[in-house]
């Protein structure tokens, strides 16, 4: 069990489970990943369950994504969930999940949508499916109401089978969630 863990600049697809799978650490930042999509991000290559998986009750802070396209993830072509949240310590674990490309190819270097392949991009499940935790998807002021943040924290989820969100049992915020 890894108190901090980091996660920046992976590419992780094709793989036959779940990308990455995570369930211990007190803090986790994972930013600048590629998740069930190949090399640039542009293409799928899904994993054979979902692409982040979180389930830790020892988790005080999750940062999934940043207010760049740089920092933003790609969550793209997983057979399940491209985000799965479970058994966090319900109003003790500060979730932000912002700037990222769920179900959707893109460009982290430039945070241009990919238009080709868009029926393989998307996740077989939801975009982002979560039980519990504090949970905010998307920036304080990702859409120009007043607050704090910035457009690029606004996540873009689109294309997945099953919604873009799921959530039960949270504190949520949804500011800045573009859904298409």
């Amino acid at each position: 069990n890894v108190a901090t863990i980091t996660m920046t600049g992976n590419i992780i697809s094709n793989s036959t489970g779940t990308g990455v799978d995570i369930r211990g650490g007190t803090a986790l930042t994972f930013t600048g990943n590629i998740i069930g999509a190949a090399g640039t991000g542009t293409t799928a290559a899904s994993n054979g369950s979902r692409g982040l998986y979180l389930d830790s009750s020892t988790l005080a802070s999750v940062v999934i994504g940043g207010a760049t396209a740089a920092l933003g993830n790609i969550f793209a072509g997983n057979v399940r969930d491209g985000i799965r949240i479970v058994n966090l310590a319900a109003d003790n674990t500060s979730v932000a999940i912002k700037g990222n490309y769920i179900g959707v190819c893109a460009n982290l270097s430039t945070g241009s949508i990919s238009t080709t392949n868009l029926s393989q991009c998307k996740n077989g499940e939801f975009g982002i499916k979560a039980a519990r935790g504090n949970l905010t998807i998307g920036g304080n002021n990702s859409l120009g109401s007043a607050g704090t943040g910035t457009i690029a924290e606004a996540n873009v989820i689109a294309g997945n089978a099953s919604g873009a969100i799921a959530i039960s049992n949270n504190a949520v915020s949804t500011a800045g969630v573009r859904v298409a």
